[in-house]
């Protein structure tokens, strides 16, 4: 079998389960994929190279997008989730992969990459997605934030209110943001 290793670890029940969902979920797959012409979800989900491993010394990034569609004559990355899709658009952090993957695409086939494709699976929808330049800076903004880390320059670590239920938080060297704080 494709899983093998990954699926031994699986009782019988938990695979029964898992096929129920799937059978379940059928229903609003096929709905959804009705949404799109034959013609576009075929051009969106047929890759042109899966998984490719693409890298840029210039930014010091790799990844590997599900894929690489071609579609409105421009290679594109899509990105597989299992997650359910919003209700319009993709999800907000969704975003900044795409357009990370999106500037890896541009640099590797010499071409403008305005636009990826967001499959959620579990629903049956490819969304197509432009690239903002915001979330091509936001891109940059964190190779940035990555480089001082590895540089030895840790960030501000800021308190939140989930910091109460953090295992880390006895260890962390966070400080307060209160102005008491900065006395004592």
């Amino acid at each position: 079998t494709i899983y093998s290793d990954e699926l031994e670890d699986i009782d019988e029940n938990q695979f029964k389960d898992a096929v129920e969902d799937v059978y379940e979920a059928l229903p609003a797959i096929a709905a959804n994929l009705k949404n799109l012409s034959d013609e576009e979800m075929i051009e969106l989900i047929t890759p042109v190279e899966i998984e490719p491993l693409m890298h840029s010394d210039k930014l010091n990034l790799s990844g590997a997008p599900s894929a690489i569609v071609f579609h409105d004559e421009q290679k594109m990355p899509l990105l597989i989730k299992s997650g359910n899709a919003p209700e319009q658009g993709v999800w907000k952090n969704d975003r900044i992969p795409l357009a990370a993957y999106s500037i890896l695409a541009e640099e590797r086939y010499d071409q403008p990459v305005n636009s990826a494709v967001l499959f959620y699976a579990s629903q049956g929808q490819a969304r197509p997605v432009k690239i903002r330049p915001a979330e091509r800076r936001e891109v940059l903004n964190i190779l940035k934030r990555i480089e001082k880390i590895k540089n030895g320059k840790m960030p501000q670590a800021k308190r939140g209110k989930l910091c109460g239920y953090c295992p880390y938080e006895q260890m962390c060297q966070s400080q307060g943001n209160s102005l008491a704080s900065k006395f004592f």
